[in-house]
């Protein structure tokens, strides 16, 4: 994301000592994600602008103050306060001002007020009650992302017409698209009528093979997909709270940190290895897929204090958060750590930082929850390529060509057909990031020959892929034999010719 820095602003040093203005930022500090600050300043309460209000992804993150020089020596303390909910301020964090931030994680979802208090070197604090005060931010928590629900509903006059129901506690309706498919496979966006914006019409019915997608980010950024036939008896709903939307650079992105106006974030990014780079799996979790169980989690240490850093330490838990263990430390403490998983399944992966004197945070207990969720899946998908044929009737030559994918882990356009002259190839793409339905009418161009091989190729979302080549030449004989009556002998006797009756 991008920050914003935030400074103490007032008009004199001794205005400055006696009330401190307090700011704070926001930043996001778990793995795989960008993150920064973002951050107010308060003036006086005539001037005060309104308490911002940021949604925010994940449990974690910090949130940084800046002092300036002449402040930090005549202060004791800095004091962080929060307030969820209902419930009292309470202080949870006290530090020397010559910390920059704190950091905070929240213990649910919800909304979190926070305000800042200085303490001078005689011990008063300012203010003196930050419950008398309004909060310098409010942070609102949201892990759960948007739950997508399509129906085809009577059109009433009107055509078929498009129900999208979108449950969330912090929706954003700007960020809602809804497609449809049309007879030649390409996609249309939908227009809500003006009385009723979860009803979506289809315009044009009679080419509409039945296949409808939306996608949609909440306030906090947690993004949902869906794709479904609503034509069909069966609705195969494709439901992923956080699955890669059908388009990768509008949803397949890590990026789930605050907005800001300040164009330079600060990186706190951990990324992971395997054997081919893979998208990240933006589930409820912030889950990422691997297809390795061997891989590498890069960091950044801050605020390093000058007894250095004792240790840095991942800590794993494979169970949801109900046990955890060590995985490795890092003894040079120096970014990236590589460490090896136990095999497929999900893990949470949590990193553990204390000083040169050991103090730190305590590694985790049963219930919290962990900095990251990976999935570790080296499965390749279960795949066939069920035939190729020519369509009856299609003049221009064409083929169908049929098969079946399945794997846990399929995106949304996982399927790649081409073709070759011999199996050793090269191969020459007929189409790439098909969905997965199963058929593909393929218009063949008129220099590919009349015989040939064809391939599919199926990639789940963590890198997996599995080839399928059919195992003869295709024979692509579009020419139609006819037959010319010559004459009839007989085969004893004589043949007398025609009698015109």
């Amino acid at each position: 994301m991008k920050g914003e820095s935030c400074r103490l602003a007032h008009g004199s040093r001794r205005s400055l000592r006696q009330n401190p203005s307090r700011a704070i930022g926001l930043a996001a500090a778990g793995l795989a994600l960008l993150v920064g600050t973002i951050g107010i300043v308060r003036t006086a309460p005539a001037q005060a602008p309104a308490i911002p209000k940021k949604y925010h992804n994940d449990l974690r993150f910090n949130l940084p103050f800046q002092l300036g020089d002449a402040d930090r020596a005549s202060l004791r303390e800095v004091h962080l306060y929060v307030k969820h909910g209902s419930d009292n301020w309470v202080c949870v964090e006290k530090a020397l001002p010559t910390k920059k931030a704190f950091s905070f994680k929240a213990p649910e979802d919800g909304e979190y007020a926070f305000s800042i208090a200085t303490v001078d070197q005689t011990g008063k604090a300012t203010p003196a009650d930050v419950s008398r005060e309004a909060p310098c931010l409010i942070v609102v928590v949201d892990t759960q992302s948007p739950r997508i629900d399509l129906s085809l509903l009577p059109g009433a006059g009107v055509g078929a017409v498009v129900r999208c129901d979108v449950r969330d506690a912090n929706p954003d309706p700007t960020k809602l698209k809804i497609e449809y498919q049309s007879s030649d496979q390409s996609w249309h966006t939908l227009t809500p009528v003006s009385t009723a914006a979860d009803l979506f019409p289809i315009p044009d019915e009679k080419s509409w093979t039945g296949l409808i997608r939306a996608e949609t980010r909440d306030k906090a950024n947690n993004a949902a997909a869906v794709e479904s036939n609503l034509k069909t008896a069966d609705t195969a709903a494709t439901q992923s709270p956080a699955n890669p939307a059908p388009d990768p650079d509008k949803l397949n992105s890590l990026d789930n940190s605050l907005p800001s106006a300040d164009p330079d974030p600060i990186p706190a990014r951990v990324e992971s290895r395997s054997n081919k780079p893979v998208p990240a799996d933006t589930t409820s979790t912030n889950r990422q897929l691997l297809n390795s169980t061997h891989a590498e989690l890069a960091y950044q240490l801050d605020q390093v204090g000058p007894s250095g850093v004792g240790k840095v330490e991942v800590w794993m838990t494979g169970d949801e958060g109900k046990t955890w263990k060590k995985l490795c430390e890092d003894k040079n403490h120096k970014s990236p750590v590589e460490f090896d998983l136990p095999g497929e399944g999900v893990y949470g992966l949590t990193l553990v930082v204390s000083n040169g004197y050991g103090m730190g945070d305590p590694p985790p207990a049963k219930g919290d929850q962990p900095d990251a969720w990976i999935e570790v899946d080296t499965t390749k998908p279960v795949a066939q390529l069920l035939g190729v044929r020519p369509l009856m009737g299609d003049k221009g030559g064409a083929l169908q060509i049929t098969w079946s994918a399945k794997d846990k882990n399929l995106g949304a356009d996982c399927i790649g057909l081409s073709f070759a002259s011999s199996k050793e190839g090269p191969w020459t793409p007929i189409a790439k990031n098909l969905k997965n339905d199963g058929a593909y009418r393929w218009p063949v161009p008129r220099d590919a020959g009349a015989e040939f091989f064809v391939r599919l190729e199926v990639s789940d979302r963590a890198g997996n892929t599995t080839v399928c080549e059919s195992p003869d030449k295709v024979v692509l004989d579009m020419s139609h034999p006819k037959a010319k009556v010559l004459g009839v002998t007989a085969k004893s006797g004589r043949s007398l010719p025609p009698t015109g009756n």
